[in-house]
């Protein structure tokens, strides 16, 4: 990194004021596609996290999700 920021006041010196607004704004510009990148490939993780946990049931009561639990298990084994 010290390399980059070598290179990067190197070039700064060479510049003229009015220059300046126009590099905060392409920065400004990168920076908020970088963003907007994470925050979509948040969004997919999210979405396959959703995925892999299947369907929810939304069980009225206990009885229903140790029913639910048993039928699954049932499948797996019956998988297996």
């Amino acid at each position: 990194m010290p390399e980059v920021v070598k290179e990067i006041n190197s070039l700064l010196k060479t510049l003229e004021r009015e220059d300046y607004s126009i590099i905060i704004d392409y920065i400004k510009l990168v920076s908020q596609n970088r963003k907007k990148q994470r925050a979509l490939e948040t969004i997919a993780a999210m979405n396959e996290f959703h995925s892999v946990l299947g369907k929810d049931t939304g069980w009225k009561n206990e009885e229903e999700m140790l029913k639910d639990m048993a039928e699954f298990r049932k499948s797996r084994m019956e998988k297996a």
